[in-house]
């Protein structure tokens, strides 16, 4: 019978660990800001480097979205791993 349990907490223990790791990249980024990469990338750029670039319009907006998307999820699943007592 243990046996049979553990990749079952294996399981379990991967997809909590996948949901909290869930990495975003530039280009997924820029795609919700409706930009280029390489305008995020000119955006994060030290502002006194003269390749700096303004971030996009909007930015604020959309990554409070994404934030809160990702805080809802990650509620979701915290709700999902509380152990009963």
């Amino acid at each position: 019978m243990v046996k049979n349990a553990t990749p079952l907490v294996n399981a379990k223990f991967k997809e909590a660990v996948d949901a909290l790791c869930v990495p975003m990249s530039h280009q997924e980024l820029a795609d919700e800001l409706d930009c280029s990469v390489a305008v995020l990338r000119a955006a994060l750029r030290d502002p006194k480097s003269p390749a700096h670039r303004k971030p996009p319009s909007g930015w604020e907006m959309t990554v409070r979205r994404l934030v809160q998307a990702r805080a809802d999820h990650l509620a979701q699943f915290a709700q999902r791993l509380k152990v009963r007592e």
